[in-house]
Parts: structure tokens; C-alpha cells; sequence
């Protein structure tokens, strides 16, 4: 069984990234204190966060699963995303049903942090590779974002869409 943070998935994505590393800064894990998305980004990477917040607010209400999300250039003290993605969980006091999902965009790494409890192994996997990874490959920040709930919901047995579904795919 898949401790509730510590064994999250991490890829780093192929696919090159157009920000210029001058603007970008490190992040240390945080406590995310009260909210669910946090876009610390130097270029605004999630653009409307008040619309991705209310869209995880209303998955909560309908599944009682939180995600939280938070958005940075590159991840650092810890460097390691699983590391990074822990660290932010245990900050943040996140519990068993709790999911983080961590993008350091500059980086271009990611850590999606659940417990097997409240996502079996297999649909993790379905999740991370089918879901989150296309977008993230196609530089679709709030697609990610979006892409999550969807996996979370199909694996929830709520309505979700295609795997990585809509435009901005690659493959």
C-alpha cells in the first residue's frame, strides 16, 4: 500500500519551454494555507485562478476529494519534485484525501501526490500518463489543471472527459 505521500509520480516532460530564465525564481515548499490553486509563476502560468479554484471547489462538493494545485518556475530545497511535493503536502497538514498536483513549469517537472486510498495504483497511473502528462507536454498549464479533475472524476465514478482530452494534445 502507497503511503499518502510518499510515493507520488514524477515526470519530466519533453518538450522545451519559451519562458526566458531570467524571469523565472525558485520556489520552496509552502503551506498552501486556504487555497486550492496557487500560481506562483513569474508569468502567470495558470491565468484565470479564480476560475480553476471555483471548478476544484465544485469537484470537492461533488466528490469530497480535494485537489490542491500550486504552480511554480522551478522547484527548490528540495529540487527533487517528490521530494518538493511531500514536503508542500506535509506543510500544508493535507490529509488521505487530499491530492496535490506540483508543476514547476520552468523545470518542466511535475508531482501528482495521492494516497492508494483515495486513488487506487492502476488509476493513478491512468491519471498521471493519460490526463495530466499530455497537457503539460503541450504547455497547457490550466488544461493540467483541469485534466486532473477529469481523471479524478473517471476514476471516482464521476462524469470525467477523454483521456487528455480537448485540443493542445501531443503525443
Amino acid at each position: 500500500m502507497r503511503n499518502a505521500w510518499a510515493v507520488p509520480v514524477t515526470a519530466v516532460l519533453a518538450a522545451g519551454l519559451t519562458l526566458a530564465p531570467a524571469a523565472a525564481w525558485a520556489q520552496e515548499p509552502a503551506d498552501l494555507g486556504s487555497a486550492y490553486v496557487v500560481d506562483d509563476t513569474s508569468s502567470g502560468a495558470l491565468g484565470d485562478v479564480a476560475a480553476l479554484e471555483q471548478r476544484v471547489r465544485d469537484f470537492y462538493q461533488e466528490h469530497g476529494v480535494q485537489l490542491f494545485v500550486v504552480y511554480v518556475d522551478t522547484f527548490t530545497d528540495p529540487d527533487d519534485p517528490q521530494e518538493w511535493g511531500s514536503t508542500t503536502a506535509q506543510l500544508s497538514h493535507l490529509g488521505d484525501e487530499d491530492v496535490l498536483l506540483s508543476v514547476a513549469v520552468e523545470d518542466r517537472l511535475y508531482d501528482f501526490n495521492a494516497s492508494e486510498a483515495t486513488i487506487p495504483d492502476a488509476a493513478y497511473e491512468t491519471i498521471t500518463t493519460e490526463y495530466i502528462r499530455p497537457r503539460l507536454a503541450a504547455d497547457d498549464w490550466p488544461g493540467a489543471v483541469d485534466a486532473a479533475l477529469d481523471g479524478m472524476a473517471a476514476t471516482l465514478g464521476g462524469a470525467g472527459s477523454a483521456p487528455g482530452g480537448g485540443e493542445g494534445e501531443t503525443s
